[in-house]
């Protein structure tokens, strides 16, 4: 029933037919996301603005590319993101008091010490910048 994991407090097993995220945060009448899944919260962010942003995920660790394509999988296609929209949203995040990986070639992670306030904090921070990219 878990077609896609999440940790364990914020997580049930859908139903049949749920839609596979139905078990995140499913007592929240609000949208909240945990550490472990806020990167697709953060490109929905992105899609509201029409900002072309890909992430990758495996457990905590994470990664953000600014790009058209739907698929990164090797170094070569890293190279041709928009690396400049990625220096704009961490120097815009760095000025919110959030700071990530300083390359777009590296990869961000969340920790038992990013609390659920932290985590709604970096996310606000991430709406803010992205509001103002101009694409």
């Amino acid at each position: 029933g878990f077609v896609s994991i999440g940790c364990a407090p914020c997580t049930r097993a859908i139903e049949p037919g749920e839609d596979a995220r139905a078990g995140r945060w499913w007592w929240e009448t609000s949208h909240k996301e945990c550490g472990l899944h806020g990167t697709a919260v953060l490109k929905n962010i992105a899609e509201q603005f029409n900002l072309p942003l890909q992430t990758h995920q495996v457990g905590s660790l994470f990664g953000l590319f600014f790009t058209t394509e739907k698929t990164i999988t090797h170094f070569e296609h890293v190279e041709q993101c928009n690396i400049e929209q990625f220096k704009k949203f961490f120097h815009g995040m760095l000025q919110k008091g959030v700071y990530l990986a300083p390359s777009a070639f590296e990869s961000g992670f969340v920790s038992t010490l990013h609390t659920q306030s932290i985590i709604d904090q970096t996310l606000e921070a991430a709406h803010s910048v992205i509001s103002n990219f101009q694409t």
